[in-house]
């Protein structure tokens, strides 16, 4: 018979082999990787340093504008999908009621 080696018992030295800190898991903290890179923490609710209230009225008004502007280019593009798809359900549904007469 081979002799088995004589295995030392696990000792856990506290490093990280694979860390579970994943983004979009529950338990995700992202805060701890911001701290080690030195990156600036970002707890007020401006996205990348915009903030609509520093803003001019007239800005503001020229970004709600945009905004709509963009709003309905996304709708003119959907909408139309939308209705196509409706529309092969319903004859769909029409066909299926015809044929199980």
């Amino acid at each position: 018979m081979k002799d088995k080696k004589n295995k030392k018992d696990f000792e856990d030295d506290g490093r990280v082999i694979a860390p579970m800190n994943v983004d979009g898991m529950p338990w995700y903290d992202d805060r701890k990787y911001k701290a080690k890179a030195g990156a600036p923490d970002d707890s007020d609710d401006t996205c990348d340093g915009f903030n609509y209230k520093d803003l001019s009225p007239e800005e503001q008004k020229e970004y709600r504008k945009q905004t709509r502007r963009i709003i309905w280019g996304i709708l003119k593009y959907i909408i139309p999908m939308i209705l196509v798809f409706v529309a092969v359900f319903g004859v769909f549904i029409y066909l299926l009621t015809v044929v199980w007469k």
